[in-house]
């Protein structure tokens, strides 16, 4: 037997066997019994860490932490918002990241620490006294100290204040948080507050200078527009009287109104001339090509739309009693003649609609030759005052765009002018949370710290004496490695997929080549169909086949449909090979439809596939009139048709003929289907093995083999006994 004979199926599906024993463990009571016994070399060490951790948070200061919180909005509403910002957003909803990053940098800054500073009179407390040095301290014991400048004091409470202030914004939020720290509850409350309401009056001061320089400039710009506004208006109303240039009600000048009146009607009259001509030409076309008349104004008239109606209905009954009658019938006669009647009655009206459409045509041509001489008699008159009146509009232009200025400039100035005073600015921020006292350290944790000081040297000496208890273990005898057992793996290379063979294999199979095993009839069925089942998806679309033309593959085909027919799984049988006794036998009735018909378009799906009267499949039988299986394989459409069927079922079962020599088999191997070739019982392994290679060589990958009969005398499928 070749190397690459399929495996029995035994071997495909034996459980690989649990991991050897003998391998050596740690005996965990004897670990928990050393640890009791020394419960108090363990026990001791951690009280002492516990007693030392209590000791030193006690020896160590406590500061206690206060938080004042700080909402970054607009305070503005649409009362108190400036006029030049009317229009904009409410600056609630929005504020970028870099914002609330950059008044964070604000509330640190050194400026704002100073008035802290000198507000609460810091500088005066002992604990943001400046610490003396090493050669202070010297001078000090004798008498030659001196006291710190109120420079050195001042920058000495800034570093204290900096070292313990602490400002962040929340994450994804507008909110800041202004944190400090002091051995004084009542102190970090107050030093927290300060800071809050010192920025806001940060930036109420801030915005009150810019809006106090802006009025500045805007009333010296606001001097100098007046002069220049009046001006402008002297030196328009002077050329209006000069050149005699009168205004209309809309502002412009009557010869303008006049001009523009006549070219909308000029415009509106060649759009008429040219709708109608087009209309006209388009309906005389139509009647040119003699093709029907589809011109809305055509179809839009009542007469014609009977007309067509008529038409449409001597038509199909034209149609209909061409069906059964022949084209000299006088009825077909008749109809015909009624038809031609009715096409002459809709051309005369076209023609009808087309000599209306000349006529308001030609009117409105007369029409738009009559505004064109009149609109030439304005433009001349319009040209003798057109220099004129360019001047004119510049004139004005100029003065509007002063005046215009002017008046934005005094609405800012009057907005600015109320602005200057720093109460009544609100700033972009306000407290939502004040500091207050609080009444547990925040430093140091003591009992969290005495807890972890404890809970490490617990651990620690539990695991030194668990380390060398068992470094102390002598080795047991026989104690070796044991090496890792090979675990079977998938053959390597791109060449096909051997599946098990599933039955008995051929008498003429060597007894070293395959396990032999006796089958029981009812275990290579339900063999077949776990391997199906277990496959999943890459077993949807399953071909069985033979090496040649036998009737046990189609009963392996139908045996292994009905098996996998379950309630929640649908399966359905194609009769592929349409020459198989066994198969035509399938169908209730002979002229039913089946695949020949859905090959070859004559019937559809709904029609073709029918139910098994003996499982809960369906099935597609082979048909009627095509008797080629060759010709089926190689249909284009049957590609189409797997296709749709793998994407409706759970399994799609084909019964195929030898597809070995078929013209279409490469096809049907591109859709990767898995390939069960069923043998003979008393056939050779030779031909197994030939018509296997066969297979692989039109590229099926996925093939199993399978030995299967039927018994003429049963209902059911048996597998044959090995001998």
């Amino acid at each position: 037997m070749r190397d690459d004979q399929p495996i029995p199926v035994n071997a495909a599906f034996e459980a690989n066997s649990p991991a050897g024993e003998g391998e050596r463990a740690i005996d965990l009571g004897a670990l928990g019994r050393h640890l009791w016994a020394r419960r108090w070399r363990i026990l001791i060490p951690t009280l002492l860490a516990a007693v030392i951790a209590a000791f030193a948070v006690n020896m160590v200061t406590p500061y206690y932490s206060s938080e004042a919180r700080l909402l970054i909005e607009s305070g503005q509403t649409v009362f108190n918002r400036p006029q030049s910002e009317q229009g904009a957003s409410d600056g609630r909803s929005v504020v970028e990241p870099e914002a609330v990053q950059s008044q964070v940098q604000v509330i640190l800054s050194r400026d704002l620490a100073r008035q802290v500073v000198r507000e609460l009179k810091l500088d005066q407390r002992p604990e943001f006294a400046p610490k003396p040095g090493f050669v202070a301290r010297l001078l000090g014991l004798v008498g030659l100290d001196r006291d710190a400048s109120p420079t050195t004091r001042e920058d000495a409470a800034l570093a204290v204040l900096a070292k313990n202030l602490n400002v962040y914004n929340f994450e994804r939020s507008r909110v800041i948080a202004i944190d400090y720290s002091s051995p004084d509850p009542e102190l970090s409350a107050r030093i927290a507050n300060a800071f809050a309401e010192g920025y806001l009056r940060l930036q109420q001061v801030s915005r009150a200078n810019a809006t106090r320089q802006s009025t500045q400039w805007l009333a010296t710009e606001i001097d100098t527009l007046r002069t220049k506004v009046a001006d402008a208006e002297a030196k328009v109303e002077a050329f209006r009287s000069k050149a005699n240039l009168y205004v209309g009600a809309n502002g412009t000048t009557l010869t303008a109104q006049q001009l523009g009146d006549l070219s909308s009607q000029l415009t509106i009259g060649r759009t008429q001339k040219a709708e109608a001509e087009s209309k006209a030409a388009a309906i005389r076309a139509q009647l040119r090509s003699g093709g029907a008349i589809e011109v809305s104004e055509v179809l839009n008239s009542d007469l014609i739309r009977a007309l067509v109606e008529r038409r449409i209905f001597l038509r199909a009954a034209l149609a209909e009693q061409s069906a059964t009658l022949l084209a000299r019938h006088p009825r077909i006669k008749e109809l015909r003649a009624q038809i031609a009647d009715l096409d002459g009655q809709i051309r005369a009206e076209a023609m009808t609609m087309v000599r209306s459409f000349d006529d308001s045509a030609r009117l409105a041509g007369a029409r738009v030759d009559a505004l064109s001489s009149q609109l030439d008699q304005i433009k001349q008159q319009a040209t003798t005052a057109g220099g004129q009146d360019v001047e004119l509009r510049a004139l004005e232009r100029e003065a509007r765009a002063q005046r215009d200025l002017l008046e934005s400039f005094l609405g800012r100035y009057r907005d600015a002018a109320s602005r200057s005073d720093p109460a009544s600015v609100q700033p972009d921020a306000r407290i939502i949370s004040t500091a207050s006292a609080a009444l547990e350290p925040t430093y140091p944790k003591k009992l969290p710290i005495i807890l972890m000081a404890a809970l490490a040297m617990l651990l620690l000496t539990a695991a030194l004496s668990a380390i060398g208890a068992i470094m102390a273990a002598p080795p047991r005898e026989g104690d070796e490695p044991d090496a890792p057992s090979p675990v079977p793996g998938p053959a390597e290379g791109d060449g096909p997929h051997h599946l098990p063979w599933i039955g008995s294999p051929p008498s003429d199979v060597p007894e070293g080549g395959v396990a032999r095993a006796e089958a029981k009839p009812e275990s290579t069925l339900a063999d077949l169909s776990r391997m199906v089942e277990l496959r999943g998806e890459e077993a949807r679309l399953t071909i069985v086949t033979g090496p040649e033309p036998d009737e046990g593959v189609a009963r392996c085909a139908v045996a292994l449909a009905r098996s996998l027919a379950a309630p929640e799984r649908r399966v359905v049988l194609v009769c592929l090979d349409i020459a198989s006794e066994t198969l035509n036998a399938l169908a209730a009735d002979d002229r039913s439809p089946g695949l020949s018909d859905l090959l070859f378009a004559v019937a559809s799906f709904s029609e073709a596939i029918h139910r098994d009267g003996a499982s809960r499949c369906h099935l597609i039988p082979p048909g009627r009139g095509a008797r080629d299986a060759d010709g089926l394989v190689a249909a284009d459409r049957l590609i189409l048709i797997l296709s749709a069927l793998e994407q409706t079922y759970d399994h799609v079962v084909v019964a195929a003929p030898p597809l070995g020599a078929a013209v279409g088999a490469g096809k049907i191997a591109a859709l990767k289907p898995t390939v069960i070739l069923v043998t003979r019982p008393d056939g050779s392994a030779t031909n197994a093995v030939e018509a296997f290679d066969t297979l692989a060589a039109r590229g099926f990958g996925e093939i199993a083999m399978v030995t299967f009969a039927r018994d003429p005398a049963t209902s059911e499928p048996e597998a044959e006994q090995a001998a």
